[in-house]
């Protein structure tokens, strides 16, 4: 027999609830990314510990999820391809209970999901994030005022929704922590004064609440602050981000079995 990889249940579950008691504690709403697993049985798992949505990284995940009869989905990538576009129409037209997200970065793409969903002849509006980006970053407007220059013409468009700011704290990267954090503490800094600049302007008339996604500094509480967040794995850092949890938080949850020649057992 060839070794098994084997998921522990305890260890998942426990994962599971720490997540989500960490999301209670800092008025977060998640939504995992489920392209790790692309496993129903564990993102149905999230969803009954309270998970608000499930993150997709593709269309082609997108279209699983609505399969499996996910009715919140945030595609963490921005939607330029027409055939994709006129899919999510229909199934906005069709399905009044499907709520979906997608991110924006440029005028360009904002004009062009606009055209598209025109002649789709969409009725409902498409839900986006505008992407704040980062110096060297793969995507998003590197400056607030670049930002600010595509919420403007999401908010003047006639199909398009804007329903909050959204960024990736992951391409920062730097020697030393702490530095790593002051950078990552700019950036949600911004985001902030983003969000609040926009909500000033009354760009965000089409949505009931508003979207910021990623964890940001404590301070006024934006209308829904949804977060996408990874707790540490090894103790160390652990202390630093939960300096509450008495040993490390996260128990491993992936293991490898094979089998024992001369006992016929596993180990």
């Amino acid at each position: 027999m060839l070794p098994v990889m084997v998921l522990k249940d305890s260890a998942l579950r426990h994962n599971n609830e720490l997540l989500a008691s960490f999301c209670r504690q800092h008025n977060m709403s998640l939504a995992p990314h489920g392209k790790t697993s692309m496993a129903p049985q564990l993102l149905k798992m999230q969803f009954e510990a309270g998970a608000w949505a499930v993150t997709a990284a593709t269309m082609s995940q997108v279209r699983i999820w609505r399969h499996f009869g996910v009715n919140r989905v945030i595609l963490a990538n921005e939607l330029v391809e027409p055939a994709s576009i006129h899919w999510i129409a229909s199934e906005l037209g069709g399905h009044p209970d499907f709520e979906f997200f997608c991110l924006v970065d440029s005028i360009a793409g904002a004009q062009l999901l606009e055209s598209t969903l025109a002649k789709a002849t969409a009725d409902r509006r498409l839900n986006v994030l505008v992407e704040l980006g980062v110096a060297g970053g793969r995507t998003g407007g590197r400056t607030l005022e670049e930002a600010r220059r595509v919420a403007q013409a999401v908010a003047s468009s006639g199909h398009l929704a804007l329903a909050g700011v959204e960024s990736f704290e992951g391409v920062i990267h730097a020697d030393k922590i702490g530095t790593a954090l002051e950078a990552v503490d700019r950036l949600l800094a911004g985001m902030r004064a983003l969000v609040i600049d926009l909500d000033g302007a009354g760009l965000f008339e089409h949505v009931p609440e508003v979207i910021e996604r990623i964890p940001r500094p404590s301070g006024d509480e934006p209308r829904r602050a949804m977060g996408r967040t990874q707790l540490p794995s090894s103790p160390r850092s652990a202390k630093r981000l939960l300096p509450h949890a008495r040993r490390s938080p996260l128990f491993p949850t992936v293991a490898i079995w094979r089998p024992n020649r001369e006992l016929g057992a596993t180990a």
